[in-house]
């Protein structure tokens, strides 16, 4: 396209028309497809740029003009308390005089019976999530593979969704492996209308993009092409998707609102900066589980990143609690033997396979154990939710 004035004003008359009409892009002679009206109106700036340099004799042709490359793409926002707690909330001690027996929804299959720390944990969840949000946003649930964490959260959901039909959906994520048997559970466990689930995975989700020709093009150049429809949920109350597929449609889970989201294999949002984890914490959530077998695999830093997900602020800054409870090996002044000690004489509830195997029964909260040597945090205790059983099997 010639730099003329003719050419600029044609240029500007384009571009006001189009948006005036409300078009995103409009045919140009000498263009073979329509220009976009962003893309226009930087070729316009660049006119005028180059038109004042010509002016003022400072004109260089080497100079990079309206790079629309080296911006960042968009994303959410969320406060990361690393350095300092910059996102907290606060919660009250509701952890006593919970109820040991849960209410259990009519679309439990008969032929369903729940175990005893089964009924217990069921009981749990449902009296936190009763108390959520204000006084609770969630919880770890860190029984050992093959206790049945699965059945106790689709008896939490199906029963919040016949206490109150009008609930926001819920939200599991899990690693593409476990989708297929989340699917196989629900089927075993509950009555065929208990539960609408959709599966945001595969085949199914490729329906519920958007295509990209249809995303307006300021949102194509700063790097946002990934969303879902409007209305992609459909009557669904139960949505299941994967962390990686999260990620990439951040904006459209974020658009929703949640009342129960779990993160399944939670061991994968253990990395405070990774994108997974991000994108777990950016959505709007009434109440918050973090489910996993191994809630600590490397360091306590692992245990932090899963409270910061479901409560975040309540064991401080990142930093602030590697320099205080990640040094156990290296500890030398009394001070530190002293948070060693801390660490290690936790009080929890726990059970065993072999406390199992003799009475069937949950053992006294007053045991005291540690996670494979791991030492327990006190305040985690003592202010959250975290059940944990020990060296169990099926």
């Amino acid at each position: 396209m010639p730099v003329t004035p003719e050419a600029r004003d044609q240029l500007q008359a384009k571009i006001k028309e189009a948006r005036e009409n409300g078009r995103t892009s409009f045919s140009l002679k000498g263009f073979d497809k329509p220009v976009p009206v962003r893309q226009a109106e930087l070729i316009l700036q660049t006119f005028s740029d180059v038109h004042d340099d010509v002016r003022k004799g400072t004109f260089d042709p080497g100079k990079p003009r309206n790079d629309p490359t080296p911006r960042s793409s968009k994303h959410l926002v969320i406060k990361a308390n690393i350095q300092s707690i910059d996102y907290e909330e606060a919660r009250r001690d509701i952890l006593l005089n919970r109820p040991e027996t849960p209410s259990l929804p009519a679309g439990l299959l008969p032929n369903v019976v729940l175990k005893d720390h089964q009924l217990s944990g069921v009981a749990w969840l449902q009296h936190l999530f009763g108390n959520a949000p204000h006084h609770c946003r969630g919880a770890v649930l860190a029984d050992d593979m093959g206790l049945g964490k699965t059945l106790q959260l689709l008896t939490l959901i199906a029963g919040a969704f016949e206490t109150t039909p009008s609930l926001p959906p819920a939200l599991i994520v899990a690693p593409v492996s476990l989708l297929e048997n989340w699917e196989e559970e629900a089927t075993k466990f509950l009555a065929p209308d208990a539960l609408s689930l959709l599966t945001a995975y595969g085949d199914s989700l490729t329906a519920l993009r958007v295509s990209r020709d249809s995303i307006d093009a300021q949102l194509q150049s700063e790097g946002m092409v990934k969303f879902l429809k409007p209305g992609w949920r459909g009557q669904a109350n139960v949505v299941l998707t994967t962390y990686e597929t999260l990620r990439d449609l951040e904006f459209s889970f974020a658009a929703e609102k949640w009342s129960i989201m779990i993160c399944d294999e939670a061991q994968r949002i253990k990395n405070p900066n990774a994108m997974v984890t991000r994108a777990a914490k950016k959505q709007n959530v009434i109440f918050r589980v973090a489910c996993t077998g191994t809630p600590v695999e490397n360091t306590l830093a692992d245990l932090w990143c899963l409270f910061d997900y479901v409560q975040p602020g309540l064991l401080g800054a990142h930093n602030d609690f590697g320099r205080r409870y990640r040094r156990p090996i290296d500890a030398e002044t009394e001070e530190e033997q002293a948070r060693v000690k801390e660490l290690r004489e936790a009080d929890f509830a726990a059970n065993s396979a072999a406390d199992q195997g003799r009475s069937g029964q949950r053992p006294p909260a007053e045991n005291r154990c540690t996670e494979q040597g791991s030492p327990i945090i006190p305040t985690t205790l003592a202010l959250y939710p975290c059940r944990q059983r020990l060296q169990e099997s099926p």
